[in-house]
């Protein structure tokens, strides 16, 4: 069965010079979000949903850091009788956010923190010059961003262009004190204050990454020309060692770390030498790797694999047909996340399964980052979904075209980049 319905979004304004109210139809605007919390309402554009199945969701507009109130939609095929709707929840008050002339300082909060993120309220949006590549967050929320363009791009949490310095690669990192990591394009790993201002660069070959951080900011590890390197956080190489087709990496809190290609995944000490080798996957790798606790995380086009951290051997196998396509990440007690073609699941490190929610389609490389508490979010083609603990929809947005890149400040900005060259906040 599919039900459509259309809602339209009016936008209140005040115009300084002539001391008027005006209204206008923000139905279709760039900066407007629609959001419900049942993923089988599917957002077809503007204010158009569509049900896919019986059930309820609460529906509703955000834009400029405003939440409209919500609606509730009941998805029923008659004869059948209608199904009864809880109300929804009640929204808190989101006043319209006042733009500053100077940019935040890296001591002053900018967001109400992680509970913030309950309600999906838009805050803005910017248009980018190329699709986003990579994001990180600052520890006052500012944005970091590499662009296909060959530019990192940082903005304010208000959304103002801050500063772009040449960059290249596919991954940045943020460390302690909000120091910022990124690759050059002439072969450089550098690091920069979080005003702009560069510290140092070392030369550690061209390459595009990826970029890892030790649990205490001490060292950055990387790949380039052909090779893994860690650097200390004063900018002096700790070691460099062969490696061929790095495709990623993941650091354990001892500061070793386990990467991976197409081959097999090697674990390293925090001084360069290397431990075990593994490759007990019968298809080639797929999503990524991570490391939580003692245990080892890797997706495979046959499934997920955990491996012993401290030998490489196999601890358990869960099977998928299709293969991992997002994640895994590691999240609080233990759990692991981790897509696939037709949702995504949480399990535990002894492989049970927590739950998994099928109203998703995750194709390959699809975002997805641990939240606060034990919640998750990930991205699907156009849709970002924030999940509860226990696998249930906080909310679905829609209206992002293309999500590549996603990341969760501490203060519970959630910033979304697109292949189709723009940015969004949400709170």
């Amino acid at each position: 069965m599919q039900g459509v319905a259309q809602f339209n979004a009016i936008g209140t304004f005040y115009k300084q010079t002539k001391k008027e109210t005006f209204f206008t139809d923000i139905t279709n605007a760039a900066g407007t979000g629609w959001f419900n919390n049942n993923s089988d309402t599917f957002n077809d554009g503007g204010g158009v949903f569509t049900g896919l199945s019986a059930g309820c969701a609460c529906i509703y507009a955000s834009s400029g850091g405003i939440q409209s109130l919500p609606v509730i939609l009941d998805v029923f095929a008659p004869p059948a009788p209608a199904p009864v709707c809880p109300p929804c929840p009640t929204l808190a008050p989101t006043p319209t956010p006042t733009p500053t002339k100077k940019p935040h300082s890296a001591s002053t909060p900018t967001a109400t923190g992680p509970d913030a993120t309950t309600s999906g309220v838009m805050l803005w949006s910017a248009r980018t010059n190329a699709p986003v590549v990579a994001m990180a967050a600052g520890p006052a929320g500012q944005l970091y961003y590499l662009s296909a363009d060959g530019y990192l791009y940082a903005l304010s949490p208000d959304g103002r262009e801050l500063f772009r310095r040449r960059a290249a690669g596919r991954s940045l990192l943020v460390g302690s004190g909000g120091t910022v990591y990124y690759l050059t394009r002439s072969g450089f790993l550098a690091a920069m204050a979080p005003d702009g201002v560069r510290q140092w660069k070392l030369r550690v070959g061209k390459g595009a990454g990826p970029l890892g951080l030790a649990s205490d900011g001490s060292a950055i590890y990387g790949g380039a020309d052909g090779g893994l390197f860690s650097a200390g956080s004063d900018g002096r190489l700790n070691w460099h060692v062969s490696f061929l087709g790095l495709r990623t990496l993941a650091v354990s809190q001892d500061g070793g770390l386990v990467a991976e290609n197409r081959d097999q995944a090697v674990a390293f000490s925090a001084d360069g030498s290397e431990g075990w080798s593994a490759s007990p996957w019968s298809a080639s790798p797929s999503g990524g790797i991570a490391v939580s606790g003692d245990v080892v995380y890797a997706g495979a086009g046959d499934g997920l694999y955990a491996l012993s951290l401290a030998e490489g051997t196999l601890l358990w196998r869960y099977g998928l047909p299709s293969g991992v396509s997002a994640g895994p990440v590691a999240g609080p007690d233990d759990a692991v996340y981790f897509g696939f073609a037709g949702g995504l699941e949480a399990r535990g490190s002894d492989g049970s399964l927590l739950w998994v929610q099928k109203g998703l389609q995750l194709a390959e490389k699809t975002p997805l980052i641990p939240g606060h508490g034990g919640t998750v979010v990930v991205g699907d083609y156009n849709r970002a979904a924030f999940m509860e603990r226990n696998g249930a929809f906080r909310w679905v947005g829609a209206r992002f075209p293309g999500i590549s890149a996603m990341v969760l400040s501490e203060g519970g900005i959630l910033y979304i980049g697109t292949k189709s060259d723009r940015v969004y906040a949400i709170r």
